[in-house]
């Protein structure tokens, strides 16, 4: 931490520009790490993790959640995944300890899961059996008191998909130049 805080320290010293530290604990040891960057550091802001508990936290996770979810149908899916859903919104806020950051990072490593297993005929979209592979193998695993996702499967999902098919999987190829849909 005091290499990166030096760093940015450094940084403020030989520019003239603002520079927004803000965040969760983490944020505020790279700030406590150098005397010189603290100082640098005008204004504190300290942002709150989500609590499913909270309706209004809810309601934010659940509108970011739908957001992703929609973006993953128009690019990638061709369906929609129920991210914003609260058995998989709740079990994505305990995963991601009320970080966004996190929750995104989980949704992303899901997300790579669950393409891999549709180009190999195993899905048809991002699933709660993802995002629990993706939590349990992720190396900045959060500590939570108990398994975010007890009811989902070490494996994901197995929903066969034939061959000549389509996957549902959407996307840009070099040669083509706009979206296809592709086929097993």
């Amino acid at each position: 931490m005091g290499v990166i805080s030096t760093v940015l320290k450094d940084l403020v010293n030989g520019c003239v520009f603002s520079m927004a530290v803000a965040g969760t604990e983490r944020a505020r040891a790279l700030q406590e790490a150098s005397d010189e960057f603290r100082d640098r550091c005008i204004y504190e802001y300290k942002l709150e993790a989500f609590n499913w508990d909270n309706l209004d936290h809810r309601r934010i996770l659940s509108d970011v959640l739908r957001e992703y979810d929609e973006h993953l149908r128009e690019n990638v899916f061709g369906r929609l995944s129920g991210l914003a859903e609260p058995e998989i919104a709740s079990a994505l806020c305990i995963a991601g300890s009320g970080l966004i950051g996190s929750v995104a990072v989980l949704v992303e490593s899901g997300g790579r899961k669950a393409v891999d297993d549709m180009l190999a005929g195993g899905a048809k979209c991002l699933t709660i059996d993802h995002l629990a592979r993706a939590f349990r193998t992720a190396s900045l695993r959060h500590v939570v008191k108990s398994d975010p996702f007890p009811g989902a499967t070490e494996n994901g999902a197995k929903a066969r998909v034939g061959p000549g098919v389509m996957t549902g999987l959407k996307g840009r190829t070099r040669h083509a130049g706009h979206d296809v849909r592709f086929r097993r």
